[in-house]
Order: structure tokens, then C-alpha cells, then sequence
């Protein structure tokens, strides 16, 4: 969702796409076809919002590492130019309690963490004289495309809209158009190091609930339960019940404006 967005927004680049397939070819091969590259973005993960069960668990890992390691080979072969590695990352890197900028290291202890610890170590070993690295670090991504909003719209448009629990657990989220026009803002001013991409603003699940339960114009009075969501999806259910508050730090003092700071101008834009 965030790559065929974020096409449009770099029509004046050369772009290549990456097929699934030529991750296949060898090493070598696969240096030598992408060996003009300047910049990789890497938006690469499957999707983490169901059990965990032991093969989940893997493919999860492996779709973020074996990845990493792979577009790896561009840099490892092509030694010639320097380049910048742009890699998504995920904020479930942080605990539930926090307030966390990029100078947190205040991480999460659950698999979700782990996995994005595994992941940014992957993508800091690709730095080098000729690589520069940028992490980052992706809340919550709306859009009316796809991701969360795409799959709770049609509930709230019928009436059945609903908080989680007290839906006191933090959301921090970020408009697509706002995140894509963050990663141009990276490329071309060859920003590095880590960034927490979410709003300036975050809001919690209840405060979400009754926005979008507003701009459909159909209140949302519901509580589903947590052990609802453990019992659908064990142990994974703390990413809907749980969350991370988050602020773009760097983001704001590196000089880059948000045109979507709060929840119910983002919604807004998206729903009407």
C-alpha cells in the first residue's frame, strides 16, 4: 500500500520495482540487475495481525531479515557509489507506557519487539563508507486504500463501530500522504539515523473510536472486549490491544511540516 503510494509521489526518479522473483536470482545476479541504484527503500514485511503461530512467527522474521539481507547484496557488490538505504521499521519496537521520541530505548519485551530489534540490527550491519542508513520507525498507517481503516470502515458506516476494552491503550498513527511525503523529505535531504514516523499528535483507542464513528456520521457506542481478541488471536492481540504513544522528534526539528497534526483533520481528509 505504502510503496504504490509513494510511487506517485517520486514520478520525477527512475524508480525499479523488486519483483518477488528476483529474489530468486543468485546473490551476484541480483547485485548486478539493481547495481544503479542510489537509494533502496525497503517497505518489505508480511503482515503481523494474526497468531503468532510458530510457522507465523518465522515468516514474519524472515520476511523483514531475509529481505534486509538480501537487498544487501546491491551495497555489498557495488562498492563503487555511495547510497542511502531507506528501511521501514515499526514503533512496536516500545513499551505500552512510555512516551517515546527517537531517543527512547525504553523497548517492548513481547515478540513484536523483538522482531523489530532483529530488524533495525539487520539494516544498521548494511552501513558503510558508501551506505548511509535511515530507519523508520511507522505508526499506524491511514488510508482508505488499505491497512486498519480500510478493514473498520464498513462497521462504523453500518453503526457498529467500537472501542477496545476502556480504549485507554495509545494510538499513534500517521495520514499515508503525510508518510510518503516524509520519505521525500528523507530522500532529498539525505537524512539518516532513526525516525519515528507517526503524527505530532497521538490519541488513544477511544479517542479514535468516537472520531471516526463522527465523520461517518454514526456514533460508536460499542466496547468489544479484550479476551475477544485473545481468544481470535492469542497472543498477537496486544497489537490491537495495546499500543505506543510516539512523537516524530527529529521529524518536527529537522525542519519537515505535517499537514495532518491530529487525528480528526486526517480522518476527515480520508472518509469525506
Amino acid at each position: 500500500m505504502i510503496g504504490t503510494y509513494l510511487s506517485g509521489y517520486l514520478s520525477e526518479y527512475e524508480l525499479l520495482k523488486i519483483s518477488r522473483k528476483d529474489f530468486q536470482l543468485l546473490d551476484k545476479d541480483f547485485a548486478k540487475k539493481y547495481k544503479e541504484c542510489d537509494i533502496v527503500i525497503n517497505l518489505s514485511g508480511a503482515p503481523v495481525i494474526r497468531r503468532w503461530t510458530k510457522r507465523n512467527r518465522k515468516e514474519i522474521l524472515d520476511s523483514r531479515i531475509l529481505t534486509t539481507r538480501k537487498l544487501g547484496c546491491i551495497m555489498e557488490y557495488n562498492v563503487d557509489r555511495e547510497r542511502l538505504y531507506i528501511s521501514a521499521s515499526a514503533i512496536g519496537i516500545y513499551n505500552d507506557e512510555d512516551i517515546h521520541t527517537e531517543d527512547s530505548h525504553a523497548w517492548g519485551n513481547g515478540f513484536m519487539a523483538e522482531v523489530v530489534q532483529k530488524w533495525e540490527a539487520e539494516v544498521h550491519h548494511l552501513e558503510s563508507p558508501q551506505t548511509q542508513v535511515c530507519i523508520m520507525r511507522i505508526g499506524i498507517v491511514l488510508s482508505k486504500d488499505g491497512g486498519i481503516l480500510a478493514k473498520l470502515l464498513p462497521f462504523f458506516r453500518i453503526g457498529l463501530g467500537a472501542c477496545i476494552g476502556k480504549g485507554d491503550q495509545y494510538f499513534s498513527w500517521i495520514h499515508i500522504k503525510d508518510l510518503v511525503r516524509a520519505i521525500v523529505f528523507i530522500i532529498e535531504n539525505k537524512k539518516t539515523g532513526i525516525y519515528n514516523m507517526t503524527a505530532p499528535e497521538f490519541c488513544n483507542n477511544k479517542e479514535f473510536t468516537k472520531s471516526l464513528g463522527h465523520m461517518v456520521k454514526k456514533p460508536a457506542r460499542l466496547i468489544l472486549p479484550k479476551i475477544l481478541f485473545n481468544i481470535l488471536y492469542g497472543r498477537a492481540a496486544i497489537l490491537l490491544t495495546g499500543g505506543q504513544a510516539v512523537v516524530p522528534e527529529r521529524m518536527v526539528k529537522g525542519g519537515f511540516q505535517f499537514n495532518y497534526r491530529f487525528v480528526d483533520k486526517a480522518l476527515e481528509d480520508i472518509v469525506n
